[in-house]
């Protein structure tokens, strides 16, 4: 009997589950909330035959369906979708598909700050021991797909995908080999009721999984320990026996596994503690995989680092210029700030945007002892200014250009000025990168 399947939402998602239905011969109609969906066109040349429905969702219609496959921007919450989950109808999305027609195993990794890197740093591991591997899911960039683009290639041993909370949602049983949440921060609580509704969205990643990966030092690891599957750990504060911690002996600190050397830390080509996080994660996800240690170093040692995040710009009169622009929530400005701390030059903070209901009360005392003057913009600018000390130097600027230029005037020579939002970028810009690529534009026009 056919499945009466609506995909709601046309950007890329939506796109890959009609093209993977078609294949499969599997009748399907889309719809989006919006007037002019950004992928319309290819759409309508490619699924000619297709019913498409524009504007608001009915939930009669919803409600009239076997099955609909939710694109991870839309809302669960939102009251058709609401209505017909409740009436009992199918609800999944892309993940919970690939999942059950994916013919390798998986490595899935979650987290709210650094998941792009880790899984980036994870390919360079992966070429460097000369394994076939299919990059995909939430990751940016041109070697990304979305994870349905991937099945079909007989040649890859692995599927890489960097998972959302709102991927994950709609994720029944992804049955992961080895399953990986990175840290929890407080993030979109314009979506979730709190942290702990936040939290269950991001831990059925471990649902069906076989191994999993995960941070000593983080909450996470004592609810990993009860999964009953092996669990391998990374530790940035001390040796770790079952996975990559960091150790110092007389001259150098060093990436080990067990009492093995892995990669000397000054080796890395990224700065910060949160970096050498990352690389810690990366190294045990190459461990747990079987990688050869000579490829994880050599993976590592590879690494230049993703664009807009703390991505040197240039130097302008003795000025250093950094784009964070990945930073959208708190946890990530705070880590940006912690890669200058030791630095010891005048620091000029550019932040703001949409704050996405976030506590940014958790900023005070590291803004105070690391910067000099923070420059704010967007929506959320109001809200950021009342949690930061009063003897912080504040400064409104209308756009991202008079912030540039802003700090421009107030940076001394040898100083610093990042541009590290701590929020989304829905209220000025399309989305982060379009955000990292203006300010790299008005950084370059100074």
């Amino acid at each position: 009997m056919t499945k009466n399947t609506i995909i709601l939402g046309m950007g890329q998602t939506g796109y890959s589950v009609a093209r993977h239905l078609s294949k499969k011969g599997e009748a399907f109609s889309v719809a989006d909330s919006r007037q002019a969906p950004p992928l319309m066109e290819k759409f309508r040349a490619n699924f000619p035959d297709i019913q498409i429905r524009l504007g608001n969702f009915s939930a009669q219609e919803l409600i009239g369906a076997d099955r609909l496959i939710v694109s991870p921007g839309l809302n669960l919450k939102q009251e058709a979708i609401a209505a017909a989950c409740a009436a009992g109808v199918e609800i999944t999305g892309d993940i919970d598909i690939f999942s059950k027609d994916a013919d390798a195993p998986i490595v899935a990794v979650t987290g709210s700050n650094g998941k792009s890197t880790v899984v980036s740093m994870l390919a360079k591991i992966l070429q460097a021991d000369n394994k076939e591997f299919g990059l995909g899911g939430n990751l940016d960039g041109e070697q990304c797909r979305p994870a349905l683009d991937l099945l079909g290639d007989e040649s890859v041993e692995f599927y890489i995908l960097e998972l959302s909370s709102f991927q994950l949602e709609t994720t029944q049983s992804l049955n992961a080999y080895i399953a990986m949440i990175l840290n929890l921060a407080d993030d979109h609580m314009d979506r979730y009721r709190d942290l702990d509704s936040y939290r269950s969205a991001k831990r059925k990643i471990f649902n069906g999984c076989l191994n999993v990966v995960v941070d000593r030092n983080d909450n996470e690891s004592r609810y990993a320990e009860k999964l009953g599957v092996p669990v391998f750990y990374f530790d940035s504060m001390k040796h770790c026996k079952s996975g990559v911690g960091l150790c110092r002996d007389e001259n150098d600190h060093w990436m080990k596994l067990g009492d093995k050397n892995v990669i000397r830390v000054k080796d890395l080509q990224i700065n910060g503690k949160h970096n050498l996080n990352n690389a810690l994660a990366a190294a045990t996800l190459g461990v747990a995989l079987g990688c050869k240690l000579s490829s994880i170093a050599n993976g590592l040692r590879e690494f230049e680092g993703l664009d807009h995040r703390c991505q040197f710009i240039r130097c302008v009169r003795g000025v250093d210029f950094y784009n964070d622009s990945k930073s959208t929530n708190v946890g990530s400005l705070l880590a940006g700030l912690r890669g200058f701390v030791q630095r010891k030059k005048k620091l000029i903070l550019i932040a703001g945007g949409d704050g996405k209901r976030a506590d940014f009360r958790q900023l005070t005392s590291s803004v105070s002892e690391t910067c000099d003057e923070v420059i704010l913009i967007g929506s959320a600018a109001e809200e950021i200014s009342f949690c930061l000390d009063a003897k912080t130097k504040q400064t409104r600027a209308g756009d991202l250009e008079e912030a540039v230029l802003l700090a421009s005037k107030a940076a001394e020579p040898s100083g610093v000025v990042l541009f590290s939002p701590g929020c989304a970028s829905f209220d000025m810009f399309s989305d982060f990168r379009h955000r990292g690529e203006t300010y790299k534009k008005y950084v370059d026009q100074l």
